[in-house]
């Protein structure tokens, strides 16, 4: 398995427990993390690290130890960057990429993925043979508890052929955020109505110790939101106590990621929006005049 991050370490091997007897880590850099939930954390380091290297250069060397492992499972956690290592995955081990799955099982039929056809509203699953390079999103499992016992095995990558080379760093303007580890979540859709709006959403989100989040089209329409923040069957999949969604509309691509959630609350001014048929709570109002008495009510 490989991720980005220890949580996505954590989810990976929860996911893997349930379908193999043993489960490697593969890092870049320090396995420490990895190895902890792991039964082996395989560590690729460049020796010595001069720091101008791309997390890219690794992946020939990562193909390599996969390939040597033989495995029939390797789970990755999608984001951009580790797609292009599922392209070289697929190529060297002559494997099935079973891109955004939504599950895995293990049967007499072999290997099955479950991939989520017509925006979600029907699951189809499907049974390989062959090796299986499953891209799963974050919040898929449930994080594995640290167990003890895990080794760590380190393997020495070689100097990258590319003359491609890092100059230089700076820090992202939007804060990483992991939607998938908060206990409330607010999000907020189209019926939100302006940038303005978001802002005061924002403001009771942190009032309350929530994570703000998005339908789609506020990430990849309008863009007031950044990517990260976007909840669907291609965006984060979340299990929080509670999911507020303002302006919501409430198809299907939505609900796939935030079914998960204990209790829904809606607010929508369109009394036929779907959502009021998957929430817990629902309040036909108009956001323009329900949103600032909500912020005063929890400032």
């Amino acid at each position: 398995m490989y991720g980005e991050s220890a949580s996505a370490y954590a989810e990976l091997c929860a996911g893997a427990l349930e379908l193999a007897d043993e489960v490697i880590a593969i890092v870049v850099g320090d396995a420490g993390a990895a190895a902890s939930v792991a039964d082996l954390g395989v560590s690729v380091r460049h020796v010595p690290y001069d720091g101008e290297r791309l997390l890219d250069d690794y992946w020939p060397v990562v193909c390599d130890v996969i390939a040597g492992l033989e495995a029939e499972l390797v789970l990755v956690r999608a984001s951009k960057r580790v797609r292009a290592l599922v392209g070289l995955l697929a190529v060297k081990l002559g494997a099935v990429v079973a891109s955004d799955a939504s599950g895995l099982v293990v049967s007499e039929a072999g290997l099955g993925y479950q991939v989520l056809r017509y925006g979600g509203a029907t699951v189809q699953v499907c049974h390989t043979k062959s090796p299986l390079v499953a891209v799963v999103g974050a919040g898929l499992y449930v994080g594995a508890s640290p167990a003890p016992g895990g080794s760590v095995t380190v393997v020495e990558a070689v100097a990258p052929a590319s003359g491609v080379r890092l100059v230089s760093r700076a820090p992202k303007v939007e804060q990483s955020v992991d939607l998938s580890a908060a206990s409330v979540v607010i999000g907020v859709g189209r019926g939100i109505g302006s940038v303005e709006n978001v802002g005061v959403a924002a403001g009771v989100a942190k009032s309350i110790g929530a994570e703000l989040a998005c339908s789609r089209p506020i990430a990849e329409g309008v863009g007031w939101l950044p990517k990260s923040r976007y909840l669907g069957v291609s965006g984060a999949v979340i299990q929080p106590d509670v999911y507020l969604a303002l302006g919501i509309s409430g198809q299907v691509q939505h609900m796939v990621g935030v079914n998960g959630a204990t209790t829904i609350v809606a607010i929508n001014k369109d009394k036929t929006a779907p959502i009021f048929h998957h929430c817990d709570l629902g309040l036909v109002a108009d956001l323009s005049a329900v949103l600032p008495t909500l912020a005063d009510q929890l400032a």
